[in-house]
């Protein structure tokens, strides 16, 4: 095991205190960092030396003596853009760790974009390996086979390219961009591929179920007709055995047949004959999904696909009469479980890389800058939905996809803890963690100016660079003058709405959705993406934190002595007394990293709030999977309706 190799290398040191240079984001590995954790190592993102220096001091060594603390196994991982300052190196071990290490006979070009999360199942399968030196494209073709298990000499028609996206997609699996490309390049020598008019169906997951939904309703009339129009053939076993799964976890939206009598009994998954019925077993598969998951979850993309499937749960049980016994037990257990698993790893997250998408919110200018470089855009635009959450998404995406011409690229990611809009809206737009924003940490006053100042950072100048707040009516004529400005180049939106509609909600989660798609319906938002899209901008949405439906369980009135009294977070000055939030409430105190040591922060735990008892609200603040994990989003528009791949 891989895991195993660097812990005997890290072993080797002489020294409680190793600095290892780990430019290729090796140690960012889940399944690493927890191993490394279980072996008495802290491990620690070098990012700046001041920072450092004052973790080191205050976790590490003993005052005043400045003495090491007995039993201390601390690890630095750096990459090389920043230099480590002499004394720090010359007072630890200092080792490197490296792909061309680990995989010598792999082309280092194609390694560079893996994801840290597949090194480990690699390093098992090359181990192995007693070949020949791989060229770049010999090693992709290594890692498509032997990781991913696509074989290309084995998709000789169209229905084999379905069967095989059907289950890349439906499985979770994620293709990075180079190995995507080379497994499209080689489809591009096959005589059926070629005749396809429209491949970019394939190159989504959203875009491929999109087409696969337009496919099954011809399909049905082509049963019902006795024609033969459809380009898939579902009836075939291979796929067959995916579609009550395809349609209950919402997939591919089920369509209306009149005569359903005269069709096949395994097509009545995908056709709508009893609303109420079918959203019943839809949440039945999610929910019997969830916690299938929920046994096995153990890194940050295990709970990314979990919080998807919930946020889709949430959807469905708020959106009408669609009770079931079970939502409150696997409600309780994902919080439970949630929490525990934060608590070990979340301080991980904010090094982890973000070339294959950003993890937490602080990467998000960090990819966008990324991406322009590697993709050539010229201009983007980022609107972040002010306390948009999972299931909120749902009803946006819904509206968009009504449109018919919109590519979508959805993923999720990491807001921070606690969810407070101050904290993690302003790691968006500074591109920082919180400790280095602390003196505005209370406020977002200050947006502008980060979001200008990391733009600049990156070369470009002052008026290529806006920022908007507070923005609801996408008929305001200020929009439109940022997006015509012939200087404009990056583009940042603050949209309040779905936090205007939570504060005003006064009825529940299903007034909330109605609220939204009333706005939708009557806003110029789809307009206004357009208008972007024209103008040749690349277009980015996300959240700064989510929302939970939540219930009371005691104010508390403490006067002063709170900086801020949150419904799901109460956040005192260090040093005051906070043992009546802790003692009256089902309550918790945050340690987690990246926040500054000025303030504690107590959170209120599962879905309770610091209100009055039995009191319901829409809120925020907390550590739940509803706040922390919200949507990323890369919108694209398709010059032509994609309605069928041929």
């Amino acid at each position: 095991m891989m895991i195993n190799y660097i812990v005997s290398k890290l072993n080797r040191c002489d020294n409680n205190v190793i600095l290892v240079f780990d430019e290729d984001n090796i140690l960012s590995n889940s399944d690493i960092i927890s191993t490394l954790k279980e072996n008495g190592y802290d491990i620690y993102d070098f990012k700046d030396p001041d920072l450092f220096r004052y973790y080191f001091e205050s976790k590490f060594k003993i005052a005043p003596s400045g003495k090491l603390k007995s039993g201390v196994k601390l690890l630095i991982r750096y990459d090389g853009k920043i230099t480590i300052p002499y004394d720090i190196k010359m007072s630890s071990s200092n080792i490197a760790i490296t792909l061309t290490e680990l995989f010598p006979k792999l082309n280092y070009t194609v390694l560079k974009e893996m994801h840290p999360d597949i090194l480990e199942k690699l390093y098992s399968i090359y181990s192995y390996y007693t070949g020949k030196q791989l060229s770049e494209a010999e090693t992709k073709e290594y890692i498509l086979k032997n990781i991913y298990g696509i074989v290309p000499e084995v998709i000789n028609n169209y229905i084999d390219l379905i069967k095989t996206f059907v289950s890349i997609y439906y499985k979770g699996i994620e293709l990075p961009e180079i190995i995507f490309d080379y497994f499209i390049e080689r489809l591009n020598s096959k005589d059926y591929f070629k005749k396809i008019k429209n491949k970019e169906v394939f190159y989504t997951k959203d875009n491929f179920f999109a087409y696969l939904g337009n496919e099954w309703k011809t399909y049905l009339n082509d049963l019902l007709n006795k024609t033969s129009n459809a380009a898939i053939n579902f009836g075939n076993n291979d796929i067959k055995v995916y579609i009550d799964n395809l349609f209950y976890e919402k997939y591919i939206d089920p369509v209306v047949i009149d005569n359903i009598d005269a069709l096949p009994k395994w097509t009545h998954a995908g056709i709508i004959y009893d609303e109420n019925l079918r959203r019943k077993r839809e949440l039945e598969n999610i929910l019997s999904s969830v916690k299938e998951k929920i046994d096995k979850a153990k890194s940050y993309r295990d709970w990314q696909n979990i919080s998807e499937l919930w946020g889709e749960s949430l959807y469905i049980f708020y959106s009408g009469d669609c009770s079931n016994h079970e939502f409150q037990d696997v409600q309780k257990e994902i919080e439970d479980r949630f929490r525990k698993w934060l608590t070990n790893e979340y301080s991980y997250l904010s090094s982890a890389s973000y070339v294959n998408g950003p993890v937490m919110l602080h990467h998000v200018p960090w990819y966008i800058n990324y991406k322009m470089k590697k993709d050539g855009f010229d201009k983007v635009a980022l609107l972040v939905f002010d306390g948009m959450s999972l299931d909120d998404w749902h009803i946006i995406k819904d509206y968009l996809k009504e449109k018919r011409y919109w590519q979508i690229e959805s993923t999720t990611l990491f807001a921070w803890i606690p969810t407070l809009t101050s904290i993690s809206r302003q790691s968006i737009f500074s591109g920082e963690i919180p400790v280095y924003f602390k003196d505005t940490l209370m406020t977002t006053n200050y947006e502008e100016r980060q979001w200008k100042r990391f733009w600049m950072n990156q070369g470009f100048y002052l008026d290529n660079v806006f920022y908007m707040r507070s923005v609801i009516d996408f008929k305001d004529s200020r929009l439109n003058d940022i997006i015509n400005n012939r200087k404009a180049k990056i583009l940042g939106f603050v949209v309040d709405i779905v936090d205007k509609l939570i504060h005003r909600q006064i009825l529940s989660v299903e007034g909330l959705y109605q609220d939204l798609k009333l706005w939708l319906k009557n806003s110029d938002f789809n307009l206004f993406l357009d208008s972007l899209a024209k103008n040749g901008y690349e277009i980015f949405i996300t959240s700064d934190h989510g929302n939970i439906y939540s219930v009371g369980n005691g104010r508390l009135n403490e006067g002063s002595i709170v900086e801020i009294a949150g419904e799901r977070v109460r956040v005192y000055e260090r040093g005051l007394n906070y043992d009546k939030a802790l003692n009256n409430n089902n309550a918790f105190v945050w340690t987690g990293f990246g926040l500054p040591d000025d303030y504690s922060f107590i959170l209120s735990n599962g879905n309770n709030a610091f209100v009055d008892n039995d009191r319901r609200i829409i809120t925020h603040g907390g550590a739940s999977i509803e706040e922390v994990i919200v949507p990323f989003i890369h919108v694209r528009k398709e010059e032509h309706n994609a309605k069928s791949g041929l």
